[in-house]
């Protein structure tokens, strides 16, 4: 039997784990699918604001990579800091080593805005303390603005 292609996405934003899971699912027994994501947690950033104002709710859409998976996959928690056309070169050492090659290359690094519909901390611990933090600040506010709506509280 021929060894299993590689096949990278980069990004574990919804797009990313959707596509991951789905040709997991469909491609397990020729394909290795492997998720490169610096972060150690997915961030459910449509619970953001709800996070923001209850006490415990972070533990809600802060979920852990390590149950993505149901056929073998892979998680790798680094940063992609080059690409050519055969290889990913990641910034740590993983157990698949820094230079880790693809048959197919999927980029899905989502979106990025300022807190709380995003974090920037890597894991969880430290997600956490910048939502507390964020919380205690909205419970001292003097005034508070809330601009459109949607789940998000965000107009278009």
């Amino acid at each position: 039997m021929a060894a299993k292609q590689n096949i990278i996405i980069i990004g574990g934003g919804y797009g990313g784990i959707t596509v991951a899971t789905k040709l997991e699912s469909a491609l397990h027994k020729t394909h290795q699918i492997i998720l490169i994501e610096r972060k150690t947690y997915f961030y459910h950033s449509v619970g953001s604001l709800r996070a923001v104002v209850e006490d415990g709710f972070e533990n809600k859409i802060m979920i852990p990579y390590n149950k993505l998976f149901k056929h073998g996959g892979k998680v790798v928690h680094a940063t992609v800091t080059a690409i050519d056309e055969k290889e990913v070169t990641v910034s740590t050492e993983t157990e698949l080593g820094t230079h880790i090659p693809f048959a197919f290359l999927i980029i899905a690094t989502g979106s990025n805005y300022p807190k709380p519909g995003k974090l920037t901390a890597e894991n969880k611990e430290e997600g956490v303390i910048d939502l507390v933090t964020q919380r205690n600040a909205l419970k001292n506010a003097k005034k508070i603005l809330i601009m459109g709506g949607g789940p998000v509280g965000i107009g278009t």
